[in-house]
């Protein structure tokens, strides 16, 4: 099984569960830990790159049934694909195709529940047209930075995503 497969797969079950779970204390705790690894992994370099290929798919696995449960937890994705050590345009894009797959899951899962009604669908147009323009202004971005700048650039917004998490919860 793929990485993006896995992901969606544990995305749509997580989505299934979380009208049962509380998701205040959750959240804390994922900030927490996701805080603490971004700050390890960010000047422990050595330490992410030895994560092997299964640890790094149950790692891809569980964010995906956090970002179904939580509705977020693609830091835990960047953790992952970072610890996988692959060149930076294929970061982004393996990571763009399985947010692209598990939003379209999770959003008909969500509408199934009735988490959001129809009428909030006349966002996607404009929320497609942020995400093409993002993607240009990345792909300028990409090339001038090198590997390791990326992985810590990861490292941040990991730990920004953590931090957020905290204060939400």
């Amino acid at each position: 099984m793929q990485f993006h497969d896995f992901f969606i797969v544990l995305l749509g079950l997580g989505a299934q569960f979380n009208q049962y779970i509380s998701f205040t204390k959750l959240k804390f705790f994922l900030g927490i830990f996701i805080v603490s690894l971004s700050l390890i992994f960010f000047f422990k370099q050595k330490i992410i790159k030895g994560l092997s290929l299964t640890s790094a798919r149950v790692v891809v696995g569980l964010s995906g049934f956090i970002i179904g449960l939580l509705g977020t937890g693609g830091a835990l994705r960047g953790i992952a694909l970072t610890s996988l050590q692959i060149e930076k345009n294929s970061f982004v894009a393996l990571s763009a195709g399985i947010d692209l797959g598990g939003d379209l899951l999770r959003s008909s899962i969500y509408l199934y529940h009735r988490y959001f009604e129809w009428s909030h669908w006349f966002y996607i147009p404009m929320l497609m047209l942020a995400a093409y323009v993002g993607s240009l202004a990345g792909k300028l971005f990409l090339g001038k930075i090198n590997q390791v700048q990326f992985e810590k650039i990861v490292m941040v917004f990991v730990f920004l995503s953590g931090f957020a998490l905290l204060f939400e919860s």
